[in-house]
């Protein structure tokens, strides 16, 4: 019997407890493993830290017929010929941006580019067309999936409102007038997320409303609008934020205009 393709997602080492680490290497290694395990390998890899180039390029070199998956900027670890190096080994080199910003270097390293959200598909397509007008870029959606820690429940009979937020407080507008109102959990990484996750089962709607975008060519996943629907949850979110409108349609009614 023919061995299985193999599957590697890369990721840099400072990535290593980071969120986008946990739910785009782990979590859907994970789940692809569940789904399409009988057909494909699925692992994870470090990359070692910036400027070990031998230790990077012996990693690289072991990519050997893999579809490699590289995690955001996870390139941007690469010195003079690693990107040579990695393609000459791998099937493929995917790159999943996510929320990172999308640059003309990357262009030269991946033969797909994998956007986590549809503003992000759409946006990366317009970034390329005009750094690289004329080059052939492929690209691929591979939207956010929600943590499959969240626990859904029926708050069909929910009589008031209660409201969280779950996430780093520099990421939300949150006014004077609803600071006292909202569930915040401790927000951290590994077992300091379990709170979060039991908090959410005592809240109906999830608070969304993030600060003005602070790059232009980067879209962050509508990850917190996704967790909430998993967990039966409403959202409140501006319509400016990356794919709310394209998710939740223009008449929803927790939409709001501006922070």
């Amino acid at each position: 019997m023919a061995e299985k393709p193999r599957v590697v997602f890369l990721y840099r080492a400072a990535h290593s407890s980071s969120g986008s680490k946990l739910m785009r290497c782990d979590q859907l290694c994970d789940i692809a493993s569940a789904y399409l395990g009988d057909r494909y390998t699925f692992e994870l890899a470090v990359l070692p830290k910036q400027n070990q180039n031998r230790r990077i390029s012996r990693t690289l070199a072991n990519m050997d017929d893999a579809i490699v998956i590289l995690l955001k900027r996870a390139h941007a670890t690469f010195g003079d010929g690693h990107a040579d190096i990695l393609r000459n080994a791998a099937r493929a080199v995917l790159i999943d941006h996510v929320d990172a910003t999308f640059d003309a270097r990357a262009l030269d390293v991946a033969d797909v580019h994998i956007a986590a959200s549809i503003d992000g598909l759409n946006g990366m397509k317009r970034v390329a067309s005009k750094i690289a007008p004329g080059r052939s870029v492929e690209f691929a959606l591979l939207p956010h999936h929600a943590d499959p820690r969240v626990v859904w429940m029926d708050r069909s009979a929910d009589a008031e409102i209660r409201i969280g937020y779950f996430g780093l407080m520099d990421h939300a507008v949150i006014p004077e007038s609803l600071s006292d109102k909202l569930v915040v959990p401790q927000y951290g990484v590994g077992d300091a997320l379990a709170g979060i996750f039991e908090a959410m089962k005592d809240v109906n709607v999830h608070h969304a409303v993030r600060p003005d975008k602070a790059f232009r060519n980067s879209w962050k996943p509508f990850t917190k609008g996704i967790n909430a629907a998993a967990s039966g949850a409403n959202v409140l979110v501006q319509r400016d934020v990356d794919d709310a409108v394209s998710l939740l349609g223009d008449d929803y009614p927790y939409l709001i205009d501006d922070a």
